[in-house]
């Protein structure tokens, strides 16, 4: 059972998690953000672990502690982001979200774009974390004239960096982003050091589980919080689950959790595979057919402990008798009883191929196309800065005993395999193709080992006119080869 399970389930001998929820705990820098680094935010934490996890502490069904639920540190480079920096600032506009949430609304913290750093600095001088942040800066520069050097804008006072923040002119230089991931990290850090302090002090026998991200966050966040916590913990609504999370184990090598998991999402219902039937699937069928292939490949993931349900689903209507809704959980149901042998089936060395490839593979880049942000310069003559942001890639290729068809499917695509080189264990593969008819040809190379029914390996490539590498990803999709079914 997931977060916010509630005491009447403590004692029912079934397996439970437990949150704590940090960023409720005053004093904030901002609805929902607190400092870490006030001495008043340790404290509330402190009498908030004693009343959670005192009472859990000899419980044999209790797994662990989230910290927290899909909260966010003011990163300016999220997971698999970068920044073309033509001038060291840029206008950011205020951009105000909306989003449906079965949770009661919260703030969406960051609207804006701007980085810890720059934030914290523009506090009031008596605030904990403004002293931190301008103690951190004045350790690395000793003075305002070298952190204007620095950041590459004049820096006269504290009132200068405020007045940049009130008119929401955000500090993009290389200096001052390789400054505000340090600056997250030790933020992150200082965040785990108090809360998992105060969560062993009532209670040393359990798991810290992560805080439950929304989306992967950067590559500052990951490299703090894998120091700390015992279990990563993401909340994902897609049918991709293995991709994901092999992207998130990747980086920080720890066991990752699935804390909210729905196979009634529009991932599932709307997104095509990238090879189906003429004229596609029905919702439905589509919908049953990648819940339980998503399921069935999660568990034999290495890194991957499983998921925790968050939530009742009941039937239809108030007065449904607290009758569960069984179309949603007899497949978990019938997952959960086959997991362990699918675990132990690829808790395995590598098996050596005795069959040419044969059937539909759906391979993904993690990271292998490029979308392109204009940043609006903040000054009259500096040419606009981009943010470039590394999304996954998701295509369809058909290989027949070990030959592999020209034609390159997926969403929007139309491209084929130039070339192709295996040895029956090792393939390399050279596909150019076009996802947008505004965009020269995307072309990549892939270098993949297989592994029964598992492709994976590294790729690299340009897309959009930038260079591309990361993980590839693919797996037998189905053994047949023809596309036409």
């Amino acid at each position: 059972m997931g977060a916010w399970t509630t005491p009447e389930f403590f004692a029912q001998n079934m397996p439970f998690t437990e949150i704590i929820e940090t960023f409720y705990e005053k004093p904030w820098l901002k609805t929902k953000f607190p400092d870490v680094w006030d001495s008043q935010w340790s404290e509330n934490i402190d009498t908030k672990c004693k009343q959670l996890c005192q009472p859990l502490r000899n419980n044999k069904m209790l797994l662990g502690y989230f910290l927290d639920n899909e909260r966010g540190f003011m990163e300016v480079l999220g997971h698999n982001e970068t920044i073309i920096a033509n001038a060291p600032i840029y206008q950011s506009k205020q951009v105000n979200h909306k989003k449906k949430s079965e949770l009661p609304e919260e703030p969406i913290l960051n609207t804006e774009g701007m980085g810890l750093l720059q934030f914290s600095l523009s506090q009031p001088e008596d605030v904990p974390a403004a002293k931190k942040a301008w103690e951190f800066v004045m350790q690395r520069y000793e003075s305002l004239e070298g952190l204007s050097k620095a950041w590459q804008i004049e820096i006269n006072s504290p009132d200068s960096l405020k007045n940049l923040t009130e008119q929401r002119k955000l500090l993009i230089s290389p200096a001052y982003l390789k400054d505000q991931q340090d600056f997250v990290k030790l933020w992150v850090e200082q965040y785990y050091r108090v809360v998992s302090s105060k969560i062993h002090k009532y209670d040393p026998n359990h798991l810290l589980l992560g805080t439950r991200w929304g989306g992967t966050p950067g590559n500052a966040v990951l490299a703090a919080e894998k120091k700390w916590a015992d279990v990563v913990s993401q909340n994902n609504y897609r049918a991709n689950f293995y991709e994901r999370f092999d992207d998130l184990y990747q980086e920080v090598q720890r066991p990752i959790l699935n804390g909210e998991i729905n196979t009634w999402s529009g991932h599932f219902l709307y997104v095509r595979n990238p090879i189906e039937p003429p004229g596609g699937y029905d919702r439905e069928t589509r919908r049953r057919l990648r819940e339980e292939e998503a399921l069935n490949r999660i568990f034999s993931h290495p890194g991957v402990l499983g998921y925790t349900k968050y939530r009742w689903h009941g039937g239809k209507g108030l007065f449904s008798e607290n009758k569960p809704n069984w179309d949603i959980v007899n497949p978990l149901k019938w997952t959960n009883s086959r997991a362990v042998s699918i675990a132990t089936a690829w808790d395995r060395p590598p098996v050596k191929a005795t069959v040419p490839l044969n059937g539909q593979i759906f391979m993904t880049l993690q990271g292998g196309k490029v979308a392109v942000e204009e940043l609006t310069p903040a000054r009259e003559g500096d040419r606009p800065s981009f943010k470039l942001k590394g999304e996954e890639l998701i295509i369809g290729l058909v290989c027949r005993q070990g030959i592999w068809d020209k034609t390159v499917y997926g969403n929007d695509i139309r491209g084929e395999v130039i070339d192709t080189q295996s040895d029956g264990e090792t393939i390399k593969l050279k596909l150019q193709f076009r996802n947008n008819p505004n965009l020269p040809d995307a072309k990549y190379t892939l270098n993949l080992t297989r592994d029964d029914t598992k492709l994976e390996g590294t790729f690299q490539g340009v897309s959009n006119n930038y260079p591309v590498e990361g993980r590839a990803v693919g797996y037998l999709h189905r053994p047949v080869a023809t596309v036409r079914y």
